[in-house]
């Protein structure tokens, strides 16, 4: 089929989702008198040049059109512009898709593809189509607050259905923030599978979702902060003044030998612990609590017993 058909359907295929609800996989098909996974390629091209298609469930072949979608383009600061690309060098790293539908929007609105700036993101997992898509669904269900279904997969699969609140990237991966039987919880995004947004509505989001400045997967409302006092040694202490590494940190004491003592505050101790303490062992201490510092010492002392192991196993099959 030559390029100029395929253009002429994918113009047919926008104009019945502009002039309808939903339309089904079959419907267009027969429209166009092509299979079905020519019309399934053709939303994908679709999808990647930004057209804000989404399915009514995974296996339903229903697919729809979001036509609020407006574009916008104003004269920009070099501030703007600075955070337009920063924006979109930091979604290279997820994947083709989101790179590529990234470049082409805002190199447009810039009218210039020139590299100024570079952002490192956590070693972030990336985006395949599916997961595209799963994130598309998402956030049309969102949009329209309406109740998501999927199964989800940690040591077993089993199927869930929540109130979607948020979408959040936290340390290189995707993360659902949503209600599920009364209690907000955070689903990473690449352990759902099939995906769907269902007809029932839900009212509102929680206020104390809409009022989160930062994300963060051990969110809880239900539970207060966690706060804990940190002393930075001098090898790592600048560089803690320079910047917070936790969600609220604050500067209590510098002392002589260049040390400092910080109040570092997370949603949970084990969030503290896994994305604060850990990582900068052996340059940060926790003074208080205590319960932490014992629990910290004993997580520390059974990591040096197993390394021991794995060592004395090593050397004893290299020893002939």
């Amino acid at each position: 089929m030559s390029k100029g058909k395929r253009i002429e359907r994918l113009f047919g295929i926008l104009k019945m989702l502009m002039d309808k609800k939903e339309v089904t996989l079959y419907q267009l098909t027969q429209a166009f008198d092509v299979s079905k996974r020519t019309i399934q390629r053709d939303i994908v091209t679709l999808r990647k040049a930004g057209f804000p298609i989404a399915r009514k469930s995974p296996k339903s072949g229903v697919y729809r059109l979001d036509k609020d979608i407006k574009y916008q383009v104003e004269m920009f600061t070099e501030k703007e512009i600075l955070i337009l690309m920063a924006i979109r060098d930091a979604l290279f790293s997820m994947g083709k898709g989101l790179s590529k539908t990234a470049k082409e929007i805002i190199s447009r609105l810039l009218e210039y593809e020139d590299n100024i700036v570079r952002v490192h993101l956590d070693h972030p997992k990336l985006l395949d189509e599916e997961d595209e898509e799963k994130l598309s669904e998402i956030v049309n269900a969102i949009r329209e607050r309406r109740i998501v279904s999927f199964k989800y997969r940690v040591f077993s699969e089993y199927s869930v259905r929540v109130k979607p609140y948020r979408l959040g990237f936290y340390r290189g991966l995707w993360y659902l923030l949503a209600e599920d039987k009364g209690k907000i919880k955070a689903f990473a995004v690449d352990k759902m599978e099939d995906v769907g947004m269902e007809d029932e509505e839900f009212d509102e989001i929680p206020e104390e979702v809409i009022q989160l400045e930062s994300f963060s997967p051990f969110f809880s409302p239900h539970l207060g902060r966690a706060k804990v006092k940190i002393l930075a040694a001098p090898e790592a202490a600048e560089f803690l003044k320079r910047k917070p590494i936790a969600l609220s940190q604050k500067l209590l004491e510098e002392r002589p030998d260049g040390s400092c003592v910080f109040e570092v505050e997370g949603f949970t101790f084990a969030e503290i612990i896994n994305t604060v303490v850990k990582p900068w062992i052996p340059y940060v201490f926790v003074l208080e609590p205590k319960e932490l510092v014992e629990s910290i010492v004993s997580d520390v002392e059974g990591w040096i017993e197993k390394a021991k192991d794995a060592k004395n196993t090593i050397f004893r099959k290299l020893t002939p």
